[in-house]
């Protein structure tokens, strides 16, 4: 940026021309806002080796290991899916802790949409929404992290037909082991004949979650239930072992005629808890 003009007087220009003034270095603040800027252009193209380019090989993810490499491939994943796959930055936030350390807090939204959701002919949308800090350190000119904090992250994938009128209480991010806390779930009601609605709900291991076949373990194992149309009152407990967990709830519209059933409509919502 241009400094203002500003008067020089002429005995000092001799000194000026023969002495130029050096160039400011950039700050922690402004290094690492143009690194997560990098990563946002990066993410946005598809390119998600660029996107994580300031990760270390390895991270610690809420105290669970998680190598980068799994992570850029989630992401492939996921565009796969979501071929418009987008990001971007709600909020940033850096607090320099020393000249070689600092954290960075963004709260970042995810979106995307597709006509045809993984080959089932039904259209999809995509919305995910977090806040994750991350402990960064510099080694020379270059600043990596490998420790990520993530206070709260929110998914949605809605699927087929919306179902007019849906809601559930807030599931918690933070809680103690075994301790109770309320669930509730309404939806409206679709009075075509053959329509009906189920619900299934399970809390399971951030690290089953992040792993390929860990994730397609945990729906598999889902129960679903039929909703009333007076809606889902229901008590649950925290796990028994502290850690970082995932909310998991599903939510299909199905029609049925006879022996037939097929799902026309699906919420798949996901929230992290961590459990002290």
């Amino acid at each position: 940026m241009m400094s203002p003009f500003r008067f020089v007087p002429l005995v000092a220009v001799a000194v000026l021309l023969a002495a130029p003034a050096r160039a400011q270095a950039p700050t922690v603040e402004q290094v690492l806002k143009a690194s997560l800027d990098q990563s946002l252009a990066a993410f946005n193209t598809g390119d998600f080796e660029g996107y994580l380019h300031d990760f270390a090989p390895q991270l610690d993810y809420n105290g669970l290991r998680v190598d980068r490499a799994r992570l850029v491939d989630i992401n492939k994943e996921l565009r796969d899916s979501f071929k418009n796959l987008s990001m971007k930055y709600e909020r940033i936030r850096v607090n320099t802790i020393s000249p070689d350390e600092a954290a960075a807090t963004t709260v970042t939204e995810f979106s995307g949409s597709t006509t045809n959701y993984d080959n089932s002919g039904l259209a999809a949308t995509y919305r995910e929404t977090g806040q994750v800090t991350a402990l960064y350190k510099r080694a020379g000119e270059r600043w990596t992290t490998g420790l990520l904090d993530v206070a709260w992250n929110d998914s949605y994938i809605d699927i087929g037909q919306n179902f007019g009128a849906i809601g559930f209480s807030t599931l918690p991010t933070l809680g103690g082991t075994k301790q109770p806390y309320r669930f509730r779930l309404f939806v409206g009601e679709d009075e075509r004949p053959g329509f009906g609605v189920a619900y299934a709900y399970t809390t399971a291991p951030l690290k089953n979650v992040i792993e390929k076949a860990g994730a397609e373990e945990v729906f598999k194992q889902l129960q679903f239930k039929p909703v009333p149309t007076e809606g889902v009152e229901a008590e649950f407990h925290g796990p028994d072992t502290p850690g970082t967990y995932a909310h998991v709830l599903v939510i299909n519209k199905y029609w049925k005629a006879g022996n037939n059933e097929s799902i026309v409509g699906q919420k798949i919502y996901t929230r992290l808890m961590r459990v002290e």
